[in-house]
């Protein structure tokens, strides 16, 4: 029974066992989208970037851009203009939030970071669920307008997205005395 709870929609599997990323990211949207509705006028841009583990505070990992990709997909669902940003390039995630990697106001307005507002996603890995996040950030002053998390239980595809390599156990066959 167990298994089969594993596999439900609401825990984002497929029938198959794989994982509904779209139904875990379109999950947040729609957590949001009252929110959303309410802050984003019909020509605002948003930035997104890729998903941030924030065990890790970096966003290198095959999983947190795949997160990205359906985000920006959601949000272009939506008729949201999103602009991609490289978060490295314009941003830094530290244990105190996102922080803008410049003082000068020119580099803050450039074309590159130009946007009122931000979906950030982060995610966490515990020993048997991922955890997604997505936070609606006013760029012009680090509020948060609104935010979101939905979660899945964790597997190996999981893990072979964050390059986490599960450890192997042999199958051996017991020992028989004669």
């Amino acid at each position: 029974m167990e298994n089969i709870a594993k596999k439900a929609p609401s825990n984002h599997k497929k029938i198959t066992g794989s994982n509904d990323f779209n139904s875990l990211v379109t999950n947040l949207i729609k957590k949001t989208s009252t929110r959303l509705d309410r802050y984003l006028l019909d020509d605002d841009v948003v930035l997104v970037s890729d998903f941030v583990n924030i065990d890790k505070f970096e966003n290198r990992s095959k999983l947190g851009f795949l997160l990205s990709e359906h985000l920006k997909d959601a949000l272009l669902n939506r008729n949201i203009i999103v602009r991609q940003v490289e978060l490295s390039e314009n941003f830094s995630y530290g244990q105190h939030g996102l922080n803008l990697l410049t003082r000068e106001q020119r580099d803050i307005t450039n074309k590159t970071v130009d946007g009122k507002f931000a979906v950030v996603g982060t995610y966490t890995i515990t020993t048997e669920t991922l955890i997604v996040f997505i936070k609606l950030i006013d760029v012009s002053n680090g509020n948060i307008l609104a935010s979101a998390s939905s979660s899945t239980s964790v597997d190996d595809e999981i893990l072979e997205l964050e390059g986490i390599k599960k450890e192997r156990q042999l199958s051996l066959p017991p020992r028989v005395v004669l």
